[in-house]
């Protein structure tokens, strides 16, 4: 195995290890607690994260060329919110994925509709 080999698999497995944590933590905390981080954690990526920031702000502009930039910027940052709390959803969700469980998608014909009822 060639060093960037190795470096590359000690790589992943620390990511691995973090993501496992920070699902322990998740669960530990509970859906309030966790959403509440995740919604700060959003705020903190789009300070810190310049390049993605300006590629939102940019699509935002080509898109609504009449809202501000004030605008654009709430929408932007409030994006990147809803994707960590997106994620924390899933890590929140009972029963992991559909291989983990086992169902797949044959699962979903159990979910209630609520448009048959009218």
């Amino acid at each position: 195995m060639s060093p960037m080999a190795a470096m590359r698999t000690i790589l992943d497995f620390l990511l691995y290890v973090l993501v496992r944590f920070v699902d322990a933590l998740v669960q530990l905390a509970g859906p309030d607690i966790a959403l509440f981080y995740a919604r700060r954690l959003g705020q903190i990526w789009w300070a810190i994260d310049r390049r993605h920031r300006d590629i939102a702000l940019t699509n935002l502009r080509n898109s609504f060329p009449d809202w501000t930039e004030q605008r654009r910027a709430a929408v932007g940052q409030a994006s990147f919110q809803g994707l960590v709390c997106f994620v924390i959803d899933v890590l929140l969700t009972p029963g992991g994925s559909p291989r983990a469980t086992g169902s797949g998608m044959s699962g979903w014909s159990t979910l209630p509709r609520p448009w048959t009822c009218c």
